[in-house]
């Protein structure tokens, strides 16, 4: 289900949430897959939790929390259609690679480089090679569905 249609309806769900004074929504221009919308819910609520149990003081901006879930979301969904058994990178170890990608997201380092050259490390491959294989097995993913509607600039979460 597509929540804000690309070919502009007025009748979307992002619109009936905007209207009724939500500042911000997270929508879809293109259908997604429901199991895969609601692991994303899933992220989004362990993330809240997780900042609310931080030791973390401050605010963040939502724009910024959510632009980083979807980030993380991505690399779930990239390493789940590439042939990590076939290549034989162990659960372990992906579980080791996306750690060290979400680390560098969080750094504000190449979390890309980081992702593609580790990959390329456990499998035993080059990073083009690597590169190559996301173009053929997971160009468009399901978190490059998702966009955020209305003004979340202007939402922060503080601690």
């Amino acid at each position: 289900m597509n929540t804000q249609p690309l070919h502009g309806s007025h009748l979307s769900a992002v619109n009936g949430f905007l209207e009724l004074g939500a500042f911000t929504v997270i929508g879809t221009s293109l259908p997604i897959d429901g199991k895969e919308a609601a692991e994303f819910i899933g992220y989004l609520v362990a993330g809240l939790i997780d900042l609310q149990n931080n030791e973390w003081k401050g605010s963040i901006r939502w724009s910024q929390f959510i632009g980083t879930l979807l980030q993380q979301q991505y690399l779930i969904e990239v390493l789940r259609r590439l042939p990590c058994e076939d290549w034989l990178i162990s659960d372990a170890d992906q579980k080791l690679i996306l750690e060290r990608s979400i680390d560098s997201i969080n750094s504000g380092d190449d979390w890309v480089k980081v992702f593609t050259e580790d990959i390329a490390k456990f499998a035993g491959l080059n990073a083009h090679e690597v590169k190559k294989k996301i173009n053929e097995k997971a160009y468009f993913t399901h978190a490059a569905a998702y966009a955020q509607f209305g003004i979340p600039e202007n939402i922060f979460i503080t601690n």
